[in-house]
């Protein structure tokens, strides 16, 4: 039986999932975490191999999101699984976690055509990671980064706002009532959900890289370059 092990530590939640690619057999470990996911990512993974007695060998692919999110959160998961998946030679579907945002209102809500569902991360500096799918999670406005005055001109009446940056969207369009309940963790990549929507999409050619959609926000000041001297 060939499995996918699916990954996630862009924002503060942390999961991983293996998903059976030929039966219904999966496992799942999600938790929100202050700090810590490169430290547990690992052993999380191992733990739930053992949960349903498989071994590395039995998995085939890997996903796993690459951002947006904070700038060390969106290396860790796919950090792991580049050396995973290189010492093995599997193969790595990249997803961005707003789209595995996106995925938890198809998976959980009763989302009908002309649903929309808009994704945001808090960016800090006034801005959100910002993206927008239709019912079934089809892109309909890819990631970037934006103004939240500008994210709130995107939304309509009755929209459906998931993410850390929801709050901040809503406070600026003055509140808004939902259609549907949200549960908290509806606001954060889970492997198992986004693993599921995922595991039939082509691997990447490439390795892939973290998905910045913005520069770090910590950057060396230009009036003092560092210079080397013997």
């Amino acid at each position: 039986m060939a499995y996918q092990l699916s990954l996630d530590s862009c924002t503060k939640a942390c999961s991983v999932a293996l998903i059976s690619l030929d039966g219904p057999q999966s496992a799942a470990w999600f938790e929100i975490l202050d700090r810590g996911h490169a430290e547990i990512l690992a052993d999380k993974a191992h733990m739930l191999m053992q949960e349903i007695d498989i071994k590395a060998s039995d998995i085939s692919q890997i996903a796993v999101t690459i951002g947006p999110g904070t700038f060390t959160g969106a290396r860790i998961a796919l950090a792991f699984a580049r050396m995973f998946g290189a010492a093995r030679d599997i193969p790595l579907i990249a997803v961005n976690s707003l789209e595995a945002i996106a995925f938890n209102a198809v998976a959980k809500l009763n989302l009908t055509a002309g649903d929309i569902v808009h994704t945001a991360i808090d960016a800090r500096r006034g801005q959100v990671y910002f993206a927008s799918y239709d019912f079934e999670g089809r892109e309909l406005f890819a990631p970037k980064a934006i103004d939240i005055e500008a994210a709130v001109q995107k939304l309509t009446a009755g929209s459906l706002v998931l993410g850390t940056g929801r709050d901040l969207l809503l406070a600026e369009a003055g509140g808004q009532t939902d259609r549907f309940e949200i549960g908290d963790n509806m606001h954060f990549p889970h492997s198992e959900v986004f693993g599921n929507y995922v595991k039939y999409r082509p691997a990447e050619t490439s390795p892939p890289s973290p998905l910045y959609l913005r520069a770090a926000d910590a950057k060396l000041p230009s009036s003092h370059p560092i210079s080397f001297t013997q």
